[in-house]
C-alpha cells in the first residue's frame, strides 16, 4: 500500500471544473468523478467562482479602517498612568502590611484597583481587626 501524495490543481483546471459546475448540465458528483477530484471540492470551487465572480469586472472594494474613538483612548492612558504613578510609589514595599499600608483611600485608583495592583486581597483592605473576645466583655 502506497502513500498518495497531494494533487495540486492550476487555476485553469479549477476554473474549468467550477464553470462546467456553473452550467449545471452534469451534477457535481458526476464532475468529481470525471475530473477525479471529491465532490466537495467541486462545490468549494463553484462557491468560491460564484463569490469571486465580481472581482474579474473590477477590484474588490478596499476595507474601511476601523473608527478610532479618541477620547476613549485617551481616558483608557490616564487611567494608565494613574495607575502606573501609584504602582511606581509603592513596588518599593515588599510585605503585605507594608503593601496594605500604601492603599490610599483619597487616591483617584479606586480601592479595588489599588488592591490588584498591590497584588493583596480586596478584603483585607477593608477588614478591621477586633480586638479580642475577653476584651470585650464587661464585667459587672
Amino acid at each position: 500500500m502506497s502513500i498518495k501524495s497531494r494533487r495540486k490543481h492550476g487555476a485553469v483546471f479549477k476554473a474549468k471544473v467550477a464553470l462546467e459546475a456553473v452550467r449545471g448540465e452534469r451534477t457535481v458528483a458526476e464532475l468529481a468523478q470525471q475530473y477525479e477530484v471529491h465532490p466537495s471540492q467541486t462545490a468549494d470551487w463553484k462557491r468560491l467562482l460564484l463569490e469571486r465572480a465580481a472581482d474579474v469586472f473590477g477590484p474588490a472594494p478596499e476595507p474601511t479602517a476601523p473608527v478610532i474613538d479618541l477620547k476613549e483612548l485617551q481616558a483608557k492612558i490616564r487611567q494608565l498612568t494613574l495607575e502606573k504613578d501609584f504602582f511606581a510609589r509603592c513596588a518599593e514595599q515588599s510585605g503585605i502590611a507594608q503593601r496594605r499600608s500604601m492603599i490610599d483611600p483619597s487616591h483617584d485608583l479606586s480601592l479595588t484597583r489599588q488592591a490588584q495592583l498591590m497584588r493583596i486581597s480586596r478584603g483585607s483592605v477593608y477588614y478591621r481587626r477586633k480586638p479580642p473576645y475577653h476584651a470585650q466583655v464587661q464585667l459587672i
